[in-house]
């Protein structure tokens, strides 16, 4: 039997054989069509129209020449004398094949056939995604199942333009056995050829059409881009190995790992990872990625090398030597690995490694026979020796051997106690200052092993049991020195014989040490320097230079009296902080009457008391310049479009103010890292406001944008001259309403600072002026 299969309907052919037998339908052969669903009976009939005698003894039979009765399953004929009919009740796919009639036509045997096809569509053999290799010449297949039914084939873009046979394209049909079918040949097939291609099929038999869409994939074979590699890349044993590998490819191929040309994964994988949870030396060995997709297959090779860790095999027991001065130490360290490790010895805590000797105090010494292998295990062994010929209390402490390979570095710490008499080589001073009513600690610093003793004695005395003596121990913790406290009583009664030489004598079971610590009396210092740097109305600036002798003790304040000359009236005094190595200190006397005449005292203070007093006098000027004007408004306004700078009237230089100028400008960029606040960069465009009269305290700035910095200027300007200039930071409020804003505190943060302020009463003073006012004096006035 033959079935019709393509992509059109089942349908029956009949071939006419017969010359006197007429089989009907006429049409052979006969297609019938079964993609409806429930097929229609199939009915074919045989007759003898010239038929002379009463019978034609007609019968069926079918392609296996078995005789077709009334009884035949789904068949059965029907005789009319001059005509049998056939009928196929409910056609199945057995049912296709050559029926024949055969009969004796007026005493002749005639013979009639007529064949059956069953048409159940168009079954397409050839995939919907086929794919190319670029740089080929590609054949893009459009099989169907074999039929004898007439087709026409036709092979569009799909766009639907018709691909005509020229130099790119040629279609064609493939006559080779297990290969036929038609075909679109694309020539020196590229990547931007890929796409849907659709194969056009008319049955036209059965008047039946279907278009068959082909996506072609065109493929870039593999192509390792690296070689293969390791994670860890030097991998020792136990660790995790991942071993990876690298290639381009269209579409991105998968990737298969072997070991010896034996399969390592069940499937390939996409990620191009071959993973051993637990490395060891049976893994080592030449391992292959091969790298595949429908283009073909590219491979690298690589050597998996397990190395050993190396282990420091020196007994717990043999890492800690204790040793008297003088004596020599040998420390062993002996390691394995493979490769064969690299030793080093260093002093924990120090970044020196010792180096081959003998050539200094500390050495190391290699072992003969290092770097050897062992036959089976395959594993290296060195050994290298740390050794101190002559053992100093220095050299206690722990020290570190380090084994080395590619794979790993492992550390083991020595620790070498040195035994020794006590010395003093941690004293950091042996002057001390005493005065009366002090309480000096004279410090005794003694090293020793085991801890020494510490006695403290004077003129042949033993201070252990004499009151006018305290004694106590400090805690250097340190288990090889020892702190002792000598605390003198310093009093009027003892100041000629306490102080001058004591001796701190420290002992231990290998000897004995003393060290010899002087206790001196500390003085008042002597007469400081002065020079008057300015001369003003209402201030004098003055510069204090430090006495030439300090009595033993640091400078740490200076004592300021002053009042008018001859006028009775009480002393005003200042104690200004002296910053320690600083060669000049600046002050101002503020808050003077203009032309007068002023006696000043000064003293230098240390830890004794105050010193000798330097006493001169110094008038004030008839008239001067106002002082510097001092801003008090918060430096956050509460209004976007105005802000109101306010400030106190300054001093007036004895002469009246008779106005401030007042300029400010927007500041594109404000370094709020410190205080002050300073302007980096300020608009050229400055507003001016000329501001009359002394008693005028702010003035309103107006035209300003919201949220904005800005750059103030004020001056005060009296009939002598213009006040040196304050300069002063805003920044104008957002437009929320004022009442919900807490004030008068801001938070800024500009340049990464994270800085958060509270405003100020002022820009603050320079560094000079720091040092010029009495910014946290203590004392009276």
């Amino acid at each position: 039997m033959k079935l019709l299969s393509f992509l059109l309907v089942p349908a029956v052919l009949a071939t006419l054989v017969a010359a006197e037998l007429r089989i009907l339908p006429p049409v052979n052969p006969h297609v019938h069509d079964m993609t409806a669903g429930d097929s229609e009976p199939i009915t074919f009939s045989c007759a003898a129209p010239d038929l002379t005698t009463t019978e034609a003894d007609l019968k069926w039979f079918n392609d296996q020449d078995e005789e077709i009765t009334a009884t035949s399953g789904g068949k059965f004929t029907s005789d009319f004398g001059k005509k049998l009919v056939l009928r196929i009740t409910k056609p199945t796919d057995d049912d296709a094949g050559t029926y024949t009639c055969r009969g004796v036509v007026n005493g002749v045997d005639e013979e009639g056939s007529i064949t059956l096809e069953l048409y159940r569509g168009i079954n397409m053999t050839s995939p919907r995604t086929q794919y190319a290799v670029q740089g080929t010449d590609a054949k893009v297949w459009c099989r169907l199942t074999k039929t004898n039914l007439e087709k026409d084939i036709s092979w569009y873009h799909a766009n639907w333009s018709l691909i005509r046979s020229d130099d790119k394209y040629r279609t064609g049909y493939e006559q080779a056995s297990g290969q036929e079918g038609d075909f679109l040949e694309i020539k020196d097939i590229q990547l931007d050829d890929g796409g849907k291609y659709i194969c056009n099929i008319d049955m036209m038999s059965v008047g039946k059409t279907m278009a068959y869409f082909v996506q072609v994939v065109v493929t870039v074979p593999p192509k390792m881009t690296k070689p293969i590699t390791f994670n860890p890349v030097v991998p020792k044993e136990g660790d995790r190995l991942v071993m990876s590998c690298e290639a381009s490819g269209t579409p991105p191929p998968t990737y298969m790992f072997r070991k010896n040309n034996q399969d390592l994964l069940e499937q390939p994988n996409t990620d191009g990872n071959y993973i051993i949870e637990e490395v060891n030396r049976a893994d080592e060995g030449l391992y292959q990625c091969e790298a595949t997709n429908k283009g073909g297959m590219d491979r690298k090779e690589v050597t998996l090398d397990v190395k050993i860790p190396p282990v420091i095999e020196t007994p717990d027991d043999q890492t800690e030597k204790t040793e008297q001065e003088n004596n020599e130490v040998r420390l062993q360290c002996r390691a394995t690995g493979d490769p064969a490790p690299a030793l080093t010895w260093q002093k924990k805590g120090s970044e020196i490694i010792y180096s081959v000797g003998p050539n200094d105090d500390v050495y190391v010494e290699e072992q003969e026979g290092n770097s050897e292998q062992d036959a089976e295990t395959r594993v290296y062994s060195r050994t290298l020796y740390l050794v101190i010929p002559t053992l100093k209390p220095k050299h206690a402490g722990e020290y570190v051997c380090a084994a080395s390979t590619s794979a790993l570095t492992v550390e083991k710490t020595f620790k070498i106690d040195v035994m020794f008499k006590p010395n003093f080589d941690n004293q950091a001073t042996t002057l001390f200052w005493g005065w009366v009513g002090s309480k000096t600690n004279l410090t005794c610093i003694t090293n020793g092993n085991p801890e020494p003793l510490i006695e403290w004695h004077k003129d042949g005395r033993n201070l252990a049991s004499i009151n006018d003596y305290v004694i106590t121990n400090g805690n250097s913790g340190l288990p090889t020195r020892a702190i002792s406290y000598l605390i003198p009583t310093v009093d009027s009664g003892n100041v000629g014989s306490v102080f001058g030489s004591y001796s701190c004598k420290s002992s231990n079971k290998f000897g004995e040490n003393t060290e010899q610590l002087t206790f001196e009396q500390a003085r008042v210092p002597g007469e400081v320097g002065i020079t008057v740097q300015d001369t003003r109305a209402t201030k004098l600036g003055l510069a204090i230079t430090p006495p030439g002798e300090d009595g033993g003790q640091p400078v740490t304040q200076y004592l300021l009296k002053y009042n008018k000359l001859n006028n009775g009236e009480e002393e005003k005094s200042r104690t200004i902080n002296r910053v320690a190595g600083e060669a000049m200190t600046k002050v101002e006397l503020e808050e003077l009457d203009p032309n007068t005449q002023y006696s000043i005292k000064v003293y230098a203070i240390n830890n004794v008391g105050p010193g000798s007093e330097k006493n001169f006098m110094e008038r004030t000027a008839d008239y001067s310049e106002p002082d510097r004007v001092l801003v008090k408004s918060p430096r956050s306004g509460a209004n976007a479009y105005e802000y109101t700078l306010s400030w106190d009237v300054p001093m007036t230089g004895g002469a009246d103010i008779a106005n401030y100028i007042v300029e400010y400008a927007e500041a594109l960029e404000v370094n709020t890292d410190m205080e002050p606040w300073t302007a980096v960069r300020v608009l050229p465009q400055a507003q001016t406001k000329n501001i009359p009269g002394q008693s005028s305290t702010s003035v309103v700035l107006d035209n300003l944008k919201k949220n904005t910095f800005y750059q103030t200027k004020i001056k005060a300007v009296n009939r002598i001259g213009t006040s040196d200039e304050t300069t002063f930071i805003f920044r104008t409020g957002s437009g929320v309403d004022s009442a919900s804003v807490a004030e008068p505190e801001v938070t800024r943060t500009d340049q990464g600072s994270g800085l958060q302020s509270k405003p100020i009463l002022g820009p603050g003073p320079s560094d000079d002026d720091t040092k010029m006012k009495f910014k946290g004096d203590s004392g009276d006035g």
